[in-house]
């Protein structure tokens, strides 16, 4: 049963790929600088509306930080949902963006994968500048709140820099 689960969910994935096609699925990878922490990590991109003027994207992304202001480090699982103007239709595209993660995360006192958990939510604003038809270089500002475990929330300003490619 669980096979008959993986092929399935895998021939969905390829079809997915299919049905988008070019400039439409994207992977790439990226680093993020906050006031609190800083990581990197890597993304897969699909648009889920997409007009003549407006493109909705989801980002999914395996995210990790090295150790930070509490002596922590965490791997987080992300979702970003986009939303702007076609990235056909300049060479750069503004989007603003809604972002969440859940994770694991260590201290001296906890290993990665005991309870508490790793949470951030976040928004902002950034720009895909288009390298090439296939390529694109991207810089997003935002700010958010975040915890690792049962500590206070924290608030963070965030920047992120990385690289985009389309297929």
């Amino acid at each position: 049963m669980i096979n008959k689960i993986k092929i399935i969910s895998f021939s969905i994935f390829l079809s997915t790929l299919y049905m988008y096609g070019k400039d439409n699925f994207s992977i790439g990878g990226l680093t993020s600088f906050n006031n609190k922490q800083a990581g990197g990590g890597i993304e897969i991109g699909f648009p889920l509306i997409k007009t003549q003027n407006f493109v909705m994207r989801n980002y999914i992304s395996l995210f990790g930080y090295g150790i930070n202001y509490n002596n922590s480090g965490s791997i987080l699982l992300q979702d970003k949902i986009t939303f702007g103007d076609n990235r056909d239709s300049n060479i750069v595209r503004l989007y603003g963006f809604i972002s969440g993660g859940f994770g694991v995360f260590k201290q001296d006192n906890k290993n990665f994968f005991q309870a508490p958990f790793a949470w951030e939510c976040f928004v902002g604003g950034g720009a895909d500048i288009n390298a090439s038809e296939n390529a694109s270089i991207f810089i997003e500002t935002g700010g958010g709140v975040s915890a690792n475990g049962n500590v206070n929330i924290n608030t963070f300003a965030r920047i992120q820099v990385g690289f985009r490619g389309f297929f």
